[in-house]
């Protein structure tokens, strides 16, 4: 592939990307994270954001995914064993934080910096923070399994 149809290339899957992340916010405004036209654009979320890159020109690789989504099951576990909801909404807050922090360091896109941000603005906004923390864990389950899959799919064409 020529230099030219390469920056094509990359410069389409960046516009996906945005159109992706744009229709999950407005998806997400008004559902919520287990409905059915969310949790099928969890697989469209993992190939786009798995093409995405960060200031450095590496893509989000699995493991830093994982480690947010480690951190979103320490919170789900914490409001499962009863602790006081505003304690794991600080959780949460600072779980934003931490992806901000991510993202600066560039070890994460400001593409995922986005996505995360919206889901953790739809969860700190509902007042059932055990229930929709539970649909957001089975939903991020899932985003993070597509991102995988497509991520191993792009280490075997390179």
């Amino acid at each position: 592939m020529n230099q030219k149809n390469y920056q094509f290339d990359k410069n389409q899957e960046k516009k996906e990307t945005k159109e992706t992340l744009t229709d999950f916010a407005k998806l997400i405004k008004y559902s919520q994270f287990n409905d059915e036209k969310v949790m099928a654009l969890s697989e469209k979320l993992g190939e786009s954001l798995n093409s995405s890159r960060n200031g450095e020109g590496r893509s989000d690789t699995s493991t830093q995914i994982r480690k947010f989504y480690n951190l979103v099951k320490v919170a789900q576990n914490r409001v499962q064993n009863s602790e006081n909801p505003q304690e794991v909404k600080i959780k949460l807050y600072t779980l934003r934080a931490q992806v901000a922090y991510a993202a600066a360091r560039k070890t994460i896109s400001p593409d995922f910096k986005e996505f995360f941000d919206t889901c953790l603005t739809k969860l700190l906004a509902d007042t059932n923070l055990k229930k929709s923390i539970n649909d957001f864990a089975t939903f991020f389950e899932a985003f993070y399994a597509y991102f995988y899959f497509y991520n191993e799919q792009n280490k075997r064409r390179s």
